[in-house]
C-alpha cells in the first residue's frame, strides 16, 4: 500500500494524462443529490478569495484505488473508495470547457481526456480520463460529447445528469464574477489523501473499514462490492449483467435492496435478521454456500427471490389469481410477513413443492393476520422478528409430511401463536373492537370499508373517502343523539358511524343534521354500503352500534380466522433441573412465553434474549458478589459458556445490558443461552426454581 496527498486537480486528474480512472460496477450507483453538490459549489467558490495563500487548502476526502492494467504507457486505476467526490470534479470540468469555450481545448486536454498519442489504443472509450459506472456511462459519455438533446427521458432522471445541470446552471451565475483560471485555482485547493493498494492486498476488506466523506454505505452498498469485488473485470462485467443488474434495477430497486437483503438472510437462516447485522450475516451465508456450490448458483437463487419481492412489492402479471391475492395483502401495509411468503413463492415457483391454492391462502391469512392485528390495536414490537422463526417451524411442520402447506402455515401463525401476544385475534375480539373501539384512528380502516364495499365486484374507488355520519365536531342537534354527551367523541369513531363518499361530497356533508347528509349520500348510491344510512329515518347511538355489528360480520367473512384444530405445543423446561441437551433440538425453533422465578411469572417475553436477561438479571439482584464469583469460574473452565458475561462490552459480538455495567454475549443459539443460565444458577450453589414456558 503507498499512501500520499495530492490536489486533486493538478496533481492527481491532471498528473495522469495516459490514466483512466475506472469506476467498477460492483460500485453503487452516482448518489450525489442537490445538496452535496451545491456543497461542492459551495466549498469551490470559499476557497476563492484563498487561490493566493500557500497554507490555505480544503480536504476533499480520501480516494483509494488499484492499478489494475498496464497497456504502453496506458494506465488503468480502478476506484475503489472515492468515486462519487471524483465523478462529480469530472462532472464539473464537463460543464467548465462548455461554459467558458474559450476554454474547452485546454480543459478537455489537461483534465478530460488521454493523450492519444500515448495510450496507442483503438478503442474510443479508453480516451476519456474517466469511465464511470456501467448504468451511468451514456448519460457520460453524452454530456462529454455535447450530445444532451440526443438523451431520453429516462437518462435525464439520472442523477449524472441532474449534478451537472447543477453544476453548469451554478457555472452561468457565476461567469460574470470569475474567470475560468479563478474557478480552476480554487479547485487545485481541494486535497485529497490517496491510498494505492498492491496487488496482493484484499481490497474488500480495505472497502469496509474506509469512513471518509461523503454519502454513508448501506448494507446493499457492502454487499454488491463484496458479490462482484476482487473478480477480473470481464467476470464482473457477466455477473453484472446476468445477475446483479436484474436483481437492482430491474426487481427491487436499488433503494430496497437493504430491505430485500436483510428477508433474503432471514429465509436462509430462519431467523430475523437485524438491520445492523445484514451485511456480515448475508457474507456469512454467502461464502457458506459458496463452498457446496458455484457462485452463479447462488446469485441465480438471490435473483429468483428478487423476483418474488418484485411480485409482492408490484405486480405479478403472469397469473390474476395470485395478483388478485396480492392486492389486498400490498393494502394491509405490513412488509414483516414477507419472510414467510417469499419462501412460499419460491416453493411454488420454482420447487414445485406446494399447491397455487396453497400459496393463495397462505397469501390471504397472512392479510387477514395484518389486518386483523392492526384492527384490534395490537402493537407491532412483539411481531417484528417473528417472522423468520416461524418459517423455519412452518418449513419443520411441512417436511414431517403430515399436513398440506397452508395447515401447516394455519398451525405456526394461528395455533402456536393464540396464547401469546404474536396471536390472530378471534372473531370474537374483531367484533369487539367494532362495537367499542376509535377504529377511524386504525390505519387499515379506510381500506376495510372500501373492501367490503367492492368485495366481489373490484370496481376501482380511488377517488373514495372516509366519512362521519354523526359528525366529528359536536352539534346542540347530535348531542341528543347520544345517552351520554361525554361519550361523543368514543361514539362517533365506530366503525359504524363511518362511510364511504365521492371526494367531492366529503365537505358538503359537513356538520349537518341527518336528512341534509342523506340528501349528499343521494349523490353515491352506487355506493352500496350507503343504502342502509338511506334507509334509516334516525341516526343516532343505537344506528352506530346496530350498524358496528354489521360491519364486523361482513369483516370476519372477508378477513377469514381458519378453521384448525387446536394442537397443543406448550412445553416447559425447569432451568435449575432439567437436562438441557434432551431439549436441544426442541428449543431450536421454540418461542419463550413465560418466565416463572419461584413462583413470580413474567409473560412479557418474545425472544430468548428476553429469557436470558430476565435470568442473568434475578441472579445479579439475588447475590452480586456470588455471581461475579460464579462468571469467574466459568470464564476459567474454557468451555461454550466460558467468556459469555463481562462489564466490557466491546469483548463480545452481540452485547446485552442486564443491569448496570453488566453485559452477556447474545449472539449464541438458544441451547447456549439455557446452558449458560443453568451453569450459572449450579455456580452459585442457589435452590431457586426457573421454568420458561414455550411454544415447541
Amino acid at each position: 500500500m503507498e499512501v500520499g496527498k495530492k490536489s486533486i486537480l493538478n496533481q492527481f486528474i491532471g498528473g495522469n494524462n495516459s490514466t483512466q480512472f475506472v469506476i467498477p460496477i460492483y460500485q453503487r450507483n452516482y448518489v450525489w443529490e442537490k445538496k452535496n453538490v451545491e456543497q461542492l459549489l459551495f466549498d469551490i467558490e470559499k476557497m476563492i478569495p484563498l487561490i493566493n495563500n500557500e497554507e490555505e487548502f480544503h480536504f476533499f476526502g480520501s480516494i483509494v484505488y488499484i492499478d489494475t492494467l498496464h497497456k504502453g504507457s496506458f494506465n488503468e486505476w480502478t476506484i475503489i473508495d472515492g468515486q462519487q467526490r471524483l465523478t462529480t470534479i469530472f462532472l464539473l470540468l464537463q460543464a467548465l470547457k462548455n461554459v467558458y469555450p474559450d476554454s474547452y481545448k485546454i480543459i478537455s486536454k489537461k483534465y478530460l481526456l488521454n493523450d492519444e498519442d500515448i495510450i496507442n489504443t483503438n478503442n474510443e472509450l479508453d480516451r476519456y480520463r474517466l469511465k464511470p459506472l456501467v448504468s451511468d456511462d451514456n448519460v457520460y459519455v453524452k454530456i462529454a460529447n455535447n450530445n444532451i438533446d440526443s438523451m431520453s427521458i429516462d437518462e435525464k432522471t439520472s442523477n449524472v445528469y441532474k449534478a451537472y445541470i447543477i453544476i453548469k446552471n451554478q457555472l452561468n451565475n457565476w461567469k460574470d464574477k470569475y474567470n475560468v483560471d479563478t474557478i480552476l485555482s480554487a479547485l487545485d485547493k481541494f486535497r485529497i489523501v490517496w491510498i494505492q493498494l498492491g496487488k496482493n492486498e484484499n481490497p474488500q476488506q480495505v472497502f469496509e473499514s474506509i469512513n471518509s466523506t461523503g454519502v454513508n454505505l448501506t448494507a446493499a452498498d457492502l454487499i454488491r462490492n463484496f458479490v462482484l469485488m476482487n473478480k477480473d473485470d470481464a467476470t464482473q462485467t457477466q455477473l453484472y449483467n446476468s445477475y446483479w443488474k436484474n436483481i437492482e434495477f430491474k426487481y427491487v430497486e436499488t433503494k430496497n435492496l437493504k430491505e430485500f437483503f436483510r428477508n433474503y438472510v432471514s429465509i436462509k437462516e430462519r431467523d430475523t435478521v437485524p438491520d445492523r447485522e445484514v451485511y456480515e450475516r448475508f457474507k456469512n451465508e454467502y461464502i457458506k454456500l459458496n463452498d457446496a456450490i458455484e457462485e452463479e448458483t447462488i446469485l441465480n437463487n438471490i435473483m429468483d427471490y428478487s423476483k418474488y419481492y418484485y411480485y409482492i412489492k408490484d405486480n405479478i402479471v403472469e397469473d390474476n389469481d395470485i395478483e388478485i391475492a396480492l392486492q389486498d395483502y400490498r393494502n394491509s401495509k405490513s412488509s414483516m410477513p414477507n419472510i414467510v411468503l417469499m419462501e412460499t413463492m419460491n416453493m411454488y415457483f420454482k420447487e414445485n413443492s406446494i399447491s397455487k391454492n396453497d400459496l393463495i391462502n397462505t397469501i390471504n391469512l397472512l392479510t387477514s393476520y395484518n389486518i386483523r392485528r392492526n384492527i384490534a390495536g395490537e402493537e407491532t414490537k412483539s411481531i417484528s422478528n417473528m417472522f423468520g422463526n416461524l418459517l423455519g417451524r412452518i418449513l419443520k411442520y411441512f417436511n414431517e409430511g403430515n399436513m398440506s402447506y397452508y395447515d401447516c402455515v394455519v398451525r405456526a401463525l394461528v395455533n402456536d401463536t393464540r396464547l401469546t401476544t404474536q396471536h390472530m385475534p378471534t372473531d370474537k375480539q374483531i367484533v369487539d373492537e367494532f362495537m367499542k373501539s376509535n377504529l377511524y384512528s386504525r390505519d387499515s380502516v379506510s381500506f376495510v370499508l372500501k373492501k367490503i364495499e367492492n368485495n366481489e365486484s373490484r370496481i376501482p374507488y380511488s377517488q373514495l373517502n372516509i366519512e362521519h355520519i354523526m359528525p366529528q365536531t359536536s352539534t346542540p342537534y347530535w348531542e341528543t343523539k347520544i345517552a351520554d354527551k361525554e361519550n361523543y367523541d368514543d361514539i362517533v369513531n365506530r366503525i359504524g358511524n363511518l362511510t364511504l363518499v365521492d371526494s367531492k361530497d366529503n365537505s358538503s356533508m359537513s356538520n349537518n343534521n341527518f336528512d341534509s347528509k342523506k340528501s349528499t349520500l343521494e349523490k353515491s348510491k352506487h355506493i352500496k354500503m350507503n343504502e342502509y344510512i338511506l334507509a334509516k329515518t334516525e341516526w343516532n347511538e343505537i344506528e352506530i352500534n346496530n350498524r358496528s355489528k354489521e360491519l364486523a360480520k361482513e369483516f370476519v367473512s372477508i378477513f377469514k380466522y381458519p378453521e384448525f384444530k387446536t394442537v397443543d405445543v406448550y412445553s416447559h423446561i425447569n432451568l435449575s433441573i432439567d437436562e438441557i441437551e434432551s431439549y436441544s433440538e426442541e428449543l431450536t425453533s421454540s418461542v419463550p412465553l413465560e418466565v416463572v422465578i419461584n413462583d413470580t411469572s413474567n409473560s412479557n417475553i418474545n425472544s430468548w434474549n428476553d429469557v436470558l436477561l430476565n435470568c442473568l438479571r434475578y441472579l445479579y439482584n439475588e447475590d452480586s458478589t456470588s455471581f461475579l464469583k460464579a462468571v469467574e469460574n466459568l470464564n476459567n473452565q474454557n468451555n461454550g459458556v466460558s467468556n459469555k458475561i463481562s462489564a466490557n462490552p466491546d469483548l463480545f459480538r452481540k452485547p446485552l445490558q442486564f443491569e448496570e455495567g453488566m453485559y452477556c454475549e447474545v449472539n449464541t443459539n438458544t441451547k447456549y443461552k439455557a446452558i449458560l443460565i443453568q451453569a450459572m444458577i449450579k455456580e452459585m450453589n442457589i435452590n431457586d426454581n426457573i421454568t420458561v414456558t414455550y411454544s415447541k
